[in-house]
């Protein structure tokens, strides 16, 4: 069962730190997965520059898959999965959580075309 995600504000204003851990159950489509992310971790949700942050909604750009696909995103997170994999998941879990097909579908398409950059760096850390 998917928890509650509960989160506060960091200090710098752009992240948020978990305050408790959480716990997304994805089951869609005969996939079914669980993914814990620990109280502590710290998320932005969704790195999209401000600029394109008008073409999607509130839902879309904090939510609940944003969170473990940043936990996905981390070197530190071992899953054996490939990046690509780690996108088709978001795009199921947005799907999941209610998201239309269309923002869910730009966000997969955002991650594929412009996460590799982020991956390299956050994995490397």
């Amino acid at each position: 069962m998917t928890t509650k995600l509960i989160v506060e504000l960091k200090t710098n204003g752009k992240h948020f730190i978990l305050v408790e851990d959480f716990i997304f159950n994805l089951d869609y489509n005969n996939i079914k997965k669980d993914f814990i992310v620990y109280k502590g971790f710290t998320t932005d949700f969704s790195s999209i520059p401000k600029l394109l942050r008008v073409f999607f909604s509130n839902k879309a750009l904090r939510n609940k898959a944003s969170v473990v696909h940043d936990l996905f995103y981390m070197d530190t997170y071992k899953t054996g999965l490939s990046r690509k994999e780690k996108d088709y998941f978001f795009y199921l879990m947005l799907l999941q959580i209610g998201l239309n097909k269309y923002s869910s579908y730009a966000m997969y398409l955002a991650v594929r075309l412009f996460g590799n950059f982020v991956y390299m760096k956050k994995s490397k850390k």
